[in-house]
């Protein structure tokens, strides 16, 4: 268990719960709120990486001396971000990943968050959300661009009810033209040139 305190001390699942649900927008799920009924587990803790545009490392407090602070890794619920090249045999970066990375790094790197998880899939990873002074991170990644929705291709135009209220985040960074949406750029100028065999000598 990842153990966390806010400023003020100790806080319980309650108070998680209520600070989450401060955000207003999608809270724990895009599009719902926090309630005992979806959240699986909840707490505070400080960003120690960003890894892509929808995974967050958060750290612990080491409860003496020499012990590594506990991790969590939370996985961004209900939302699709461009994928980042992970190696040089594979594919390479999907445009504005790198981006929708950054965006993040920016926003939460060093800083403390609260964090709500409301799945856990089969091999343990922990689905949720995050809120760093009252504002959802699923909410600000949609509405700069940077992320879409699940579930907004579909066919039908069907949208789970859970997401509707991300979903309208999305319409209008749509509208607005922001991140991915925009008109005015390539979006295969949005994709990093990386060098996996650069000259080290001499380092």
């Amino acid at each position: 268990k990842l153990p966390v305190k806010s400023k003020s001390g100790s806080m319980t699942t309650k108070d998680a719960e209520k600070k989450a649900n401060a955000s207003g927008g999608s809270g724990a799920d895009a599009g719902g709120k926090v309630s005992k009924s979806n959240a699986i587990k909840t707490g505070y803790g400080i960003v120690k990486s960003v890894s892509s545009g929808s995974n967050v490392i958060i750290s612990g407090i080491a409860t003496t001396g020499n012990v590594i602070p506990p991790e969590k890794v939370i996985i961004l619920t209900g939302i699709n971000a461009p994928k980042l090249q992970r190696a040089k045999a594979t594919d390479k970066d999907e445009p504005y990943a790198f981006q929708a990375r950054e965006f993040l790094r920016k926003m939460l790197i060093g800083r403390q968050v609260s964090f709500v998880v409301n799945h856990v899939n089969s091999s343990g990873r922990e689905y949720g959300n995050l809120t760093i002074n009252g504002e959802s991170v699923i909410d600000a990644l949609v509405s700069a661009g940077y992320a879409t929705v699940k579930g907004s291709n579909n066919k039908d135009g069907r949208m789970p009810a859970e997401r509707e209220g991300i979903y309208e985040l999305q319409t209008q960074a749509e509208k607005a033209g922001r991140g991915m949406h925009s008109k005015a750029v390539d979006a295969a100028t949005m994709v990093r040139n990386i060098d996996w065999e650069p000259d080290t000598f001499g380092f």
